[in-house]
């Protein structure tokens, strides 16, 4: 399989017929499989064109209908999955300790019960605090409570 063009001869070199003969056959070779490839390509494509007007058997239709059903349920089990880790991800944070407190919520129960969360926890709202908040919008930060020092006696 000639996958390039051989290289033109050098004229400034006197070649023996054979091996001019030699680079004729590497060039007609190379050419006859650049048609080979088009010709598949052509035909290929006409098989296509026939194919796409004509009406899909029963079995060719319950094919298909299966190959989408799997896809939907792949799909549905990788949403599934992205959901699950963004909980997971949520309770993490919720349980950490951070220093400040991010809460970003879309839905204002949400924001309540979050808000909740933290302030069991003794978080506080400063005078910073709220960054955004607006409709299907709410950015609040809260800090951490300081910690109590003990007096030496």
């Amino acid at each position: 399989m000639n996958k390039t063009l051989p290289a033109p001869l050098d004229n400034s070199v006197l070649h023996t017929p054979a091996e001019y003969r030699q680079w004729q056959e590497d060039c007609a070779a190379f050419h006859a499989e650049q048609r080979a490839i088009e010709q598949k390509a052509a035909q290929l494509k006409a098989q296509q064109e026939a194919n796409a007007s004509r009406l899909m058997t029963n079995e060719e239709y319950h094919a298909l209908a299966v190959e989408r059903a799997n896809e939907q349920h792949k799909r549905a089990v990788e949403r599934q999955l992205i959901v699950d880790v963004k909980k997971q991800e949520k309770l993490d944070y919720l349980k950490s300790s951070p220093e400040i407190a991010s809460l970003n919520e879309s839905n204002p129960y949400t924001l309540i019960e979050t808000l909740l969360h933290w302030g069991r926890r003794n978080y506080q709202l400063t005078e910073n605090s709220i960054q955004y908040f607006a409709d299907g919008i709410y950015q609040i930060n809260l800090v951490a409570p300081k910690a109590k020092t003990v007096k030496a006696s």
